[in-house]
């Protein structure tokens, strides 16, 4: 023990322990977000269907050997689906500067249970127009505005706790309760009022040392850091499309969310 306390004093102890877990949280922060970046942020024409709440892989491995079944078939479900339901057949409505409710929470079936897994999100524009209420409605306007901005800091949402095992993802489920969005370029995560949004779960395997050696041997990946991770899948599904709004306009989702949980603070 004696040994073990000079050797920590030596080299810094538990600060060097620290700054090498940012350093990592840091690392794996940016090859999330050149994950989020390497799919295209509009809104795929295919997802205009009767899907509403089945979730649907739109990139990643997943999307492009589903057919092939070399792997179980990932779902998400929405923990929350049944206050989702609840506002059809309006379009639900997120205040900016507070925390979404119903939650982004979902459940995961189809991972490998030794597998070590982060799924994270983003936002995806149901294109670039700006929406405004009208009439009961919401409808599109000429105005538009380009969705992601330049700053990429507020792009993703991470859990937490960013790697998990499949076993326990599957059993516990994703907590994203703490998502926030904003109208500033700062986290947690940015959106424009008025613009339309639905969320997007990418799921990445974290390989393991014999995988990434064969990566890296074989060429396939040149980025050391991105060489230890599988880009899975990006999972979408529709029925969560919301608008992000200053205020509540329809009379029906406000009273639904103060229905659905009375007092929440957002």
């Amino acid at each position: 023990m004696a040994g073990a306390s000079e050797e920590g004093e030596g080299y810094g102890g538990d600060e060097v322990l620290a700054e090498a877990r940012v350093r990592t949280e840091e690392d794996l922060h940016l090859d999330l977000l050149t994950v989020s970046l390497s799919v295209h942020h509009l809104w795929p024409i295919a997802l205009n269907s009767e899907l509403e709440f089945t979730s649907i892989c739109i990139a990643g491995r997943d999307h492009e050997l589903g057919h092939l079944a070399q792997r179980p078939t990932i779902t998400l479900r929405l923990r929350d689906q049944t206050a989702w339901e609840a506002a059809r057949p309006g379009l639900m409505e997120m205040r900016i500067g507070r925390r979404v409710f119903p939650t982004f929470n979902v459940r995961v079936e189809g991972l490998l249970l030794d597998g070590l897994y982060t799924i994270f999100l983003d936002l995806m524009p149901n294109g670039q127009s700006v929406y405004k209420y009208r009439n009961g409605f919401w409808v599109p306007l000429h105005t538009t505005k380009p969705y992601p901005l330049p700053n990429q800091a507020s792009l993703i949402c991470v859990p937490r706790v960013a790697v998990r095992l499949g076993s326990v993802m599957m059993a516990c489920g994703v907590d994203f309760s703490f998502v926030k969005i904003t109208a500033d370029t700062s986290p947690p995560i940015f959106v424009h009022r008025g613009q339309a949004y639905v969320p997007r779960y990418h799921i990445v395997r974290h390989l393991t040392a014999e995988e990434v050696a064969v990566r890296q041997q074989s060429g396939v990946c040149r980025n050391g850091l991105l060489a230890r991770l599988e880009c899975v899948g990006t999972y979408v599904i529709p029925g969560m499309a919301f608008v992000a709004v200053n205020d509540y306009h329809s009379r029906h989702i406000a009273d639904l969310k103060r229905e659905a949980r009375r007092g929440f603070a957002h």
